[in-house]
C-alpha cells in the first residue's frame, strides 16, 4: 500500500523546478525555485525506470544535453535538502 501524506493543497500545486524547452529537441534547462546555495540532486529516468542521468549541484539551473536521448518521455526527479519532486519532458529527434 502506498501512502501520501501532504501538508497543505498550496504544497502540491507548488512546483520546485521547471523544465523547458518542453518538448525539447536537443538540450534542456532545468531551473530551480530554490536559492542558489542550495544542494541538490537530479536524476533522469526513461519510461522503463532506468536510471540515465544523476548529478549533484549546488545552484540554481543545469543545461542538460539530450544528444544520446531516443525520442519519447522521460522523468526528471529534483531532490533538495527538504523535498523531492517529479515532473515529465519529452524528447522529439528531428
Amino acid at each position: 500500500m502506498i501512502s501520501f501524506i501532504y501538508n497543505s493543497i498550496n504544497e502540491i500545486n507548488t512546483k520546485t523546478f521547471s523544465i523547458y524547452p518542453n518538448p525539447s529537441d536537443g538540450d534542456f534547462n532545468i531551473d530551480l525555485n530554490a536559492s542558489s546555495n542550495v544542494k541538490s540532486t537530479i536524476e533522469i529516468y526513461d519510461v522503463l525506470g532506468t536510471l540515465l542521468f544523476n548529478e549533484h549541484f549546488k545552484g540554481r539551473s543545469i543545461k542538460v544535453n539530450s544528444e544520446n536521448y531516443k525520442s519519447g518521455m522521460y522523468f526528471i526527479k529534483v531532490s533538495g535538502e527538504m523535498n523531492s519532486q517529479v515532473q515529465k519532458i519529452i524528447v522529439k529527434k528531428k
